[in-house]
């Protein structure tokens, strides 16, 4: 730890400082020549955050500076006057100068018939003690504290100097020491290196979608409190370590659509076909559940294909246009008319049977013939030879056929009878 600074103007806890001076140094007031300890000083490079001076580690006994730590620069010494001692007996009192120990006002210290010799720096020529200067008080030196950092009670010392007249006229000098307990605050400081506990798992504002989160751990520092070395614990939360790809995970309940209509029959009369629907999956897109994908399902399906015509056909003669109820006018109005196709039909599957179809078409009323009454035979199955109940069948119908009169009104008269077919349900 380097950089000392003599300025001319003080003015404390700045690097612009002039009249001070400034001092990197470590813990307990040591300068840039005093090496620290395992448990002292602290540097810029060291984990205790680089402070470069301890709050109490800046005062070097010095009683002309009033010593301070900013922990970002140093120790700033700001001159203070006073009075101090350079141990130097002749030049007279001393006081300080531009921080140091450097004023003296040259008044020979020796009283009564002693006289200071500069050679030997002692009063010479005492004839009693009264001859000898009086006790000489030297200022307390700084605080010294055991290498523990936390430590808040030390020792100062300064020495007590007083003079008797020896034999030989010389006023011989005696120094003694006296000590006082001194005390400086470190709660706060650090007292050993950091230790980090293992990161927790990762959490998620989103829990599948998200791709960021945060991550803690606890990291204990050691600090001094009341003189002691604390473990203070700390949570330290961290983003860089959780970051992950979600891009395509599965956020949410596929969803499916509606079932074609069954299809994809092998000929006419197959049975056994298949249909499909599309399923949506919401998938995670840029850290949000706002994708999707989709994909196709498939089933088999049945239909009932008996009497589906399936051959070659024949049909008739569209037959008479007639009413399509009885309470009907059978000469105004819309009517229906039918005719009768036969072929072959499927039945179970295969296309095996003959069979007959209906076929009806509307048409307009107004023409002759038309219809005065009607005379209709059994309902008869489609295909084979029995009419389920409920089951679609025709009948063969005779039409009582006759001429329209009265302005188009009414159906009368005589006229050939005509057969017709008609779609029944069986009974």
């Amino acid at each position: 730890m380097l950089a000392r600074l003599t300025c001319l103007v003080a003015v404390a806890s700045s690097l612009a400082i002039a009249g001070c001076s400034l001092e990197r140094v470590g813990f307990e007031g040591r300068d840039a020549g005093t090496p620290p300890s395992d448990s002292g000083g602290f540097d810029a490079g060291r984990e205790d955050g680089g402070r470069l001076c301890e709050v109490g580690g800046c005062d070097d006994g010095n009683v002309c500076t009033n010593d301070v730590c900013n922990p970002s620069i140093g120790c700033v010494r700001t001159p203070v006057p006073g009075s101090c001692d350079d141990h130097v007996l002749c030049n007279g009192a001393d006081s300080c100068g531009e921080g140091t120990c450097s004023v003296h006002d040259g008044v020979d210290p020796c009283p009564g018939a002693s006289f200071c010799d500069a050679t030997s720096d002692t009063c010479m020529g005492c004839e009693d003690d009264t001859d000898c200067p009086a006790e000489m008080v030297g200022d307390w030196g700084a605080c010294t504290f055991p290498t523990n950092v936390c430590a808040t009670m030390g020792m100062r010392t300064r020495s007590i100097t007083s003079y008797t007249c020896s034999n030989t006229g010389t006023c011989d000098a005696t120094i003694r020491a006296e000590t006082e307990p001194c005390t400086r605050a470190t709660d706060g400081l650090s007292c050993g290196a950091p230790t980090a506990g293992p990161w927790s798992a990762c959490t998620y504002v989103d829990a599948t979608c998200s791709t960021m989160g945060t991550r803690t751990r606890t990291v204990t520092t050691p600090t001094c409190a009341s003189g002691s070395c604390a473990m203070i614990p700390t949570i330290e939360t961290d983003t860089t370590g959780c970051g992950r790809t979600t891009d395509g995970v599965m956020c949410g309940a596929p969803i499916p659509g509606a079932w074609s209509l069954c299809g994809g029959y092998d000929d006419t009369c197959d049975e056994s076909g298949t249909q499909s629907r599309t399923i949506t999956t919401p998938r995670c897109s840029a850290g949000a559940c706002t994708g999707t994908t989709t994909t196709s399902e498939m089933r088999a399906c049945t239909r009932d294909s008996d009497g589906i015509m399936c051959g070659a056909e024949t049909c008739g003669d569209w037959g008479l246009c007639v009413r399509t109820s009885a309470s009907g006018s059978a000469c105004m109005g819309n009517g229906v008319q039918t005719r009768r196709c036969t072929g072959a039909q499927c039945s179970a599957g295969t296309c095996a049977m003959s069979g007959i179809r209906i076929d009806e078409r509307a048409c307009m009323l107004g023409g002759d013939p038309c219809e005065r009454g009607r005379s209709c035979r059994p309902c008869q199955p489609l295909v084979g030879s029995v009419c389920s109940p409920g089951a679609m069948g025709y009948r063969e119908c005779t039409i009582f056929a006759g001429t329209c009169s009265g302005g188009m009104a009414s159906c009368g008269g005589n006229e050939t009878d005509v057969t017709i077919y008609d779609r029944c349900t069986c009974p």
